[in-house]
């Protein structure tokens, strides 16, 4: 039988109690929303990437992106049929804005893709980029990215 020191047990007792106070307790949780109203428009999904295939599908879906290249916002918007006009505003880490783009598109579908892009220089300014979208002038979200220079 092994007779443990006091040293030994004071070592342990001291481990097993930093072990405690420095766990951290992780919190989750979920709950439910109503869907969107069925008659109105609303995003199925939207993402940054760096470019889109030759079927306009997103390709190097990302969310830093180094200056001198494209930033592509692509969104998938659902209850659309009908007329519609689609604004983003891109602005720069500083807040200030850097290009505003509109479309205008008219379908019979309940579906629709938009796509905008922006070329950065390669002297953009780096850090957190912001874009905003709106639908029919109201606001719907926002996206941030980084600029990162070589």
């Amino acid at each position: 039988m092994t007779i443990i020191s006091r040293k030994a047990l004071l070592s342990f007792a001291l481990f097993v109690l930093v072990g405690l106070i420095s766990c951290t307790q992780i919190n989750s949780g979920g709950g439910d929303v109503t869907a969107p109203d069925s008659n109105q428009p609303y995003i199925i999904e939207s993402l940054l990437c760096s470019s889109l295939d030759e079927n306009n599908h997103p390709v190097g879906i990302a969310t830093d992106f180094p200056a001198g290249y494209s930033v592509y916002l692509w969104v998938h918007w659902a209850n659309v049929k009908g007329k519609h006009t689609v604004s983003v505003y891109w602005y720069d880490p500083n807040g200030e804005e850097q290009h505003r783009q509109t479309l205008s598109f008219d379908t019979q579908e309940n579906h629709q893709i938009t796509y905008f892009y922006i070329e950065t220089s390669s002297s953009a300014t780096a850090g957190e980029w912001l874009v905003s979208l709106f639908l029919d002038g109201q606001f719907v979200r926002s996206l941030a990215f980084d600029i990162i220079n070589n």
